[in-house]
């Protein structure tokens, strides 16, 4: 259990464990309300007191400050689920990215089909050097592409979407 903190610091009286869950420490008959809530991509959230005011926060928001810390770089502001599972906040699960660590998957999704090859394509490249005939090798192919993609960009976060395409399998 850690003292809980957001990002304008700690919150009083409650505590959170590795996998999210949050409790009162003045009060332990207290349940910390929850909801899961969002426009495009739901997440969990917790009611919270704070100064006197309820207030609802992002609990993967609450685990990484309270567990990783303030942010390593200033470019690094988002929380990131590493599985996609944005109900997932296991502190193992989580990381701290940059935008463009983020949006990497949204840029182009999946595999392009030529013939009978299919080939991952990430951040609009086609990786031709990775292409095969099982539709499950490159997926996985894409996948470890994409882990490549974010490792990159969290070294060196101020090149910013400007990827060494051609090396990228490197990191």
């Amino acid at each position: 259990m850690r003292p809980l903190r957001c990002k304008d610091g700690m919150i009083r009286f409650y505590q959170i464990d590795a996998r999210g869950n949050i409790s009162c420490t003045a009060d332990h008959d207290v349940v910390v309300p929850r909801r899961i809530a969002g426009k495009k991509k739901t997440y969990c959230q917790a009611q919270l007191m704070r100064s006197g005011t309820l207030r609802w926060y992002y609990v993967h928001r609450l685990m990484a400050f309270s567990w990783l810390g303030d942010s390593p770089h200033f470019l690094r502001t988002i929380v990131d689920h590493q599985n996609g599972d944005s109900h997932d906040n296991r502190i193992d699960n989580l990381r701290w990215v940059t935008q463009t660590a983020n949006n990497i998957n949204k840029k182009c999704y999946g595999l392009v089909e030529d013939g009978a090859y299919f080939i991952p394509r990430i951040s609009g490249f086609n990786h031709q050097r990775f292409r095969t005939t099982d539709r499950d090798l490159a997926l996985m192919l894409r996948a470890q592409l994409v882990e490549s993609y974010v490792r990159f960009n969290m070294r060196f976060p101020l090149i910013g979407s400007d990827f060494p395409h051609y090396s990228i399998h490197k990191y």
